[in-house]
């Protein structure tokens, strides 16, 4: 009997799907695999020593992301989830097809950011639904350059009151930043990495936390920054005025649990309009 699929919040199409999300619980397919496909990846970006991942679920979204990051001299490294059959690569950008040795009904960037320290020796990253001004865009390239190895770059999902009343809630997470080689290799080792159920995660100690810590994306990374002394440096929070989800409009539904993440971004949210706000509507020629 073929296993049920159901979509949740953002379109995961949960069991078969969870795996590609990046998730310990549901992962399936041992370490072996993931080695061999890193090496992989590591091939693709052989030469290029500033990597940007633009991870592609909408391709106008994506190419402005790739016209951005090609400004600040970095290479904009594009992977896809699977609802991208051709992405368009622009001159001097790299494709790398993170799902090949996997063939996952739903890949997530989290997937291969977990895995870092495998394939590059800094890493920037961002979500598929952010983007920024020229004046921030080499900001965050200055930023990242300067990062030593060990450190990272880093947003939080809340701060202030909000992060103390919500403390499962106030944790790092992907909205852009970078890592390091040693960064990303450390949160493996000590199991506290991007993927969610880190507590699922091979290396983690059960043995120093009473409790399951938070289940979500990030929450790793949170434990490596807090409890282990990882070294990261906070981006300003108004950085995040570019993030659509951050990004209202009126006819938004309060919830929309039914939709994907793809359909909120094409409905919901203006590229044109946040790209003139942001000063990069030329961009979009």
């Amino acid at each position: 009997m073929k296993q049920a699929i159901c979509r949740g919040r953002y379109g995961i199409i949960r069991a078969e799907g969870d795996q590609g999300t990046g998730n310990w619980k549901a992962w399936k397919k041992g370490m072996d695999l993931i080695f061999e496909a890193a090496h992989d990846w590591k091939q693709s970006l052989n030469g290029v020593d500033y990597p940007w991942l633009c991870w592609n679920i909408d391709d106008e979204w994506c190419k402005l992301q790739q016209k951005l990051v090609a400004l600040t001299g970095w290479v904009p490294v594009v992977g896809k989830d699977t609802n991208i059959e051709k992405p368009t690569i622009l001159p001097g950008s790299v494709f790398v097809d993170f799902n090949k040795y996997f063939q996952l009904p739903v890949m997530q960037m989290q997937f291969p950011l977990e895995f870092a320290f495998l394939f590059a020796k800094r890493l920037a990253y961002w979500h598929s639904d952010f983007i920024a001004s020229v004046a921030d865009m080499i900001k965050f390239s200055e930023i990242f350059k300067k990062l030593k190895d060990g450190e990272m770059a880093v947003t939080w999902t809340l701060r202030g009151l909000f992060g103390f009343k919500f403390r499962k809630q106030n944790r790092i997470f992907e909205l852009i930043g970078c890592t390091t080689e040693r960064a990303s290799r450390e949160q493996f080792e000590l199991g506290c990495g991007w993927w969610r159920n880190t507590h699922f995660h091979p290396n983690f100690n059960t043995a120093k936390f009473k409790k399951a810590p938070y289940y979500d994306h990030g929450t790793g990374i949170t434990i490596w920054a807090t409890k282990f002394g990882g070294k990261v440096i906070d981006l300003d929070p108004d950085e995040r005025r570019g993030h659509a989800s951050n990004y209202l409009l009126k006819n938004q539904p309060k919830k929309a649990d039914h939709r994907s993440k793809v359909e909120d971004m094409n409905e919901y949210y203006d590229l044109e309009e946040m790209a003139t706000n942001l000063g990069i509507s030329h961009l979009l020629e």
